[in-house]
């Protein structure tokens, strides 16, 4: 390997403390979208110099790493060497996988379901098939680490934040065992999430050792600068009557079961209420449901006993105020992942699971009482979003004339909404894209000329 180009100037100096960022062997560089991470990682794991596996999120950017390798390491023509592999199974000099690989390999599933979720993020909701037997949905991580990996001693993690935990547990495994330089490059550091999710990530990938500002880029050349802004579009009437009459009578639901004695009684005779020294393993795998009763009890005037605000280490002043979202952790559990202490009460628990039910405010097991999937749909496929677009389209039409430049994003494809001829009028209803020469013009849409 040996790099072909020019090194931009943050790569420069990037690379030229590379030495010394990697004393602690970690290397974690944050730098914006388009500022060759890749390059840089692959010049990285060129100085480091030792057997080296790569993990990226998706089979997609796996194989960019081997392509940008090829393009920017080797001389004009090269085919891709036989020290770069990627398969897992069958490791190089260079490895370069996904995560769902690494996850398969150590969890014992079969070679064929690595690719099984080939396109997905990583941070997906999609469960890898049970390979341990155990029938609860999760593969078991084994206490050795698999041949295949033994020999790295490099790895390199790809926009590591965004794995799921089953795959986040893996890596982690793997990392213990291995005890490698870890080089952690992403666009996107996950700032936002919990201090706890924030010292495992860094625990992992190292403190932040440089990184890399859009400013930076932009003032390189290397990537246009440009401005966001944020259009609201307000829901049709219809739509919005929907929306009220949903939180309406989310609300008067909220209302009933505050009143409701009996519910109130079999919650506070659980037996984390009753005996909270005696469950707190239980606890403190789920504290947030021991709150969601606590403030419930609260809210609708019942003494909460004083060994179970020192279990959350509160005092009765510092109790939340009981809105929907502790609502739906404490029904989730008494409907379904807690029923089973709630038999007692069976009758009640079945008219509270009607009611939410009639309301479209139970989706898979789940008591979803702020944002259910239906609501969402509405507001998301709302037509209103048309008239905006035609909208931000005019006054920008109005700002650059001929220089306009316009792209629209949409996620589906209405073939069946394109006119049958030019004199059919188009009326569109749904959000999407149609095939075929169409220009938006101030009065709408209409067939454009064909091209040369």
């Amino acid at each position: 390997m040996a790099f072909q180009g020019t090194w931009r100037t943050y790569q420069t100096r990037l690379l030229d403390r590379l030495d010394s960022y990697l004393e602690d062997k970690r290397l974690h560089v944050v730098a914006a979208p388009g500022s060759g991470k890749t390059v840089f990682g692959l010049e990285a794991i060129r100085r480091i110099g030792r057997p080296t596996l790569v993990l990226a999120p998706t089979i997609t950017i796996r194989n960019q790493w081997a392509e940008r390798l090829v393009q920017y390491f080797l001389p004009l023509g090269s085919p891709k060497p036989d020290w770069v592999s990627t398969n897992l199974r069958r490791p190089e000099l260079l490895t370069i996988a996904t995560y769902q690989a690494l996850h398969a390999l150590c969890s014992g599933e079969p070679e064929e379901i690595e690719d099984a979720c080939a396109e997905e993020e990583a941070n997906s909701t999609i469960e890898l098939p049970n390979g341990n037997g155990n029938g609860n949905g999760k593969s078991a991580i084994p206490v050795e680490l698999p041949e295949a990996l033994s020999g790295f001693e490099t790895l390199v993690v790809d926009e590591a934040h965004h794995l799921k935990a089953e795959w986040w547990k893996t890596l982690t495994f793997v990392a213990d065992r291995l005890k490698p330089t870890l080089v952690a490059l992403t666009a996107t550091p996950p700032y936002d999430v919990t201090p706890y999710e924030w010292q495992r990530y860094e625990d992992l990938c190292g403190p932040v050792d440089a990184e890399v500002a859009v400013p930076e880029l932009v003032l390189q050349g290397d990537l246009c600068p440009h401005q966001d802004y944020v259009y609201f579009s307000v829901p049709a009437t219809v739509e919005l009557k929907t929306l009220v009459e949903f939180r309406v009578a989310i609300d008067a639901f909220a209302d009933r079961l505050r009143q409701n004695r009996k519910f109130a009684a079999a919650v506070a005779n659980h037996p984390w209420m009753n005996d909270p020294n005696s469950h707190i393993e239980e606890i403190l795998d789920d504290p947030e449901y021991l709150s969601s009763m606590v403030i419930y009890l609260n809210a609708v005037g019942e003494q909460v006993p004083r060994e179970v605000l020192l279990c959350l280490a509160v005092d009765s002043k510092s109790i939340p105020p009981f809105g929907l979202d502790w609502l739906e952790i404490l029904l989730t559990h008494c409907l379904y992942a807690d029923a089973e202490r709630f038999k007692d009460i069976d009758p009640v628990l079945k008219n509270i699971r009607r009611e939410l039910g009639q309301l479209g405010a139970i989706e898979r097991r789940k008591v979803v009482l702020r944002n259910p999937s239906e609501q969402t749909k509405l507001l998301t496929t709302s037509r209103t979003k048309l008239r905006s677009i035609k909208e931000v389209v005019r006054i920008e039409s109005s700002a650059l004339k001929d220089h306009l430049r316009c792209v629209v994003l949409t996620d589906f494809i209405r073939k069946a909404e394109l006119p049958k001829s030019p004199e059919e009028t188009a009326e569109f209803d749904d959000i999407g894209v149609v095939p075929g020469r169409w220009r938006l013009s101030v009065g709408g849409f209409a067939r454009a000329p064909p091209r040369s």
